[in-house]
């Protein structure tokens, strides 16, 4: 991973995973891919994020510049600090030239590769203050030398899980989106943001990776 330019102005998921525990996952998908546990499946500007409805959207994401750029993967994770204001209350990240070892199917069960959006910020450990997070993400492809939106916006929310017996767990998911649709070669960008939804609606840690296809033998 070479980390081309990170402005000065500008993975780690604290909770357990339900798939560890043996839980249902509520899978979501869109074109290109989406998922989350609890997650809100959306189109653009079909969605209002705290405040950020208008101003947070495909057309205006797409001609900024980006706040980090990368070429081939974005490995470890990118994490942005807590604020952030690029096209309103977001943090965009371009990738150049994606390298093939992030690309393809996954096998033996495992996922394909794909462009991942994290909370990357404190989770809480309460059912209110876990469902009053949110964040997402719109996802581009380069063609012709524009940003051209594939996904719309992609929105997630916080779930809190509480499990019976044995194993009484409490514990909250934080919001995460992905997108599949990748090619080696191609360019993509990723506008992401996490927020508290409260009516000042701040910003919170966000992480953008590249996942490797996940082979399980």
């Amino acid at each position: 991973m070479n980390h081309r330019v990170s402005d000065s102005k500008w993975r780690t998921r604290l909770a357990p995973s339900a798939a560890a525990l043996g839980l249902p996952l509520a899978l979501a998908a869109c074109s290109g891919g989406e998922r989350s546990l609890g997650e809100m499946e959306t189109g653009a500007g079909n969605v209002e994020l705290g405040t950020a409805q208008q101003a947070w959207a495909p057309g205006a994401c797409g001609r900024v510049g980006a706040n980090a750029e990368f070429d081939a993967s974005v490995d470890p994770a990118h994490v942005s600090p807590r604020s952030y204001n690029n096209c309103f209350k977001s943090y965009v990240v371009d990738i150049f030239d994606l390298s093939d070892d992030y690309t393809g199917p996954g096998a033996g069960g495992g996922q394909d590769a794909h462009l991942q959006v994290s909370w990357a910020d404190t989770v809480p450990n309460n059912r209110a203050d876990c469902e009053a997070i949110s964040g997402g993400a719109i996802f581009y492809r380069l063609i012709d030398d524009a940003w051209v939106d594939q996904t719309g916006q992609l929105v997630s929310t916080g779930t809190f899980i509480e499990t019976g017996p044995p194993l009484n767990l409490a514990f909250c998911v934080p919001p995460g989106v992905q997108f599949f649709d990748i090619e080696p070669g191609e360019s993509y960008r990723v506008a992401a943001t996490m927020r508290l939804d409260t009516p000042a609606n701040p910003t919170r840690r966000v992480s953008v990776e590249t996942l490797a296809p996940t082979i399980i033998r």
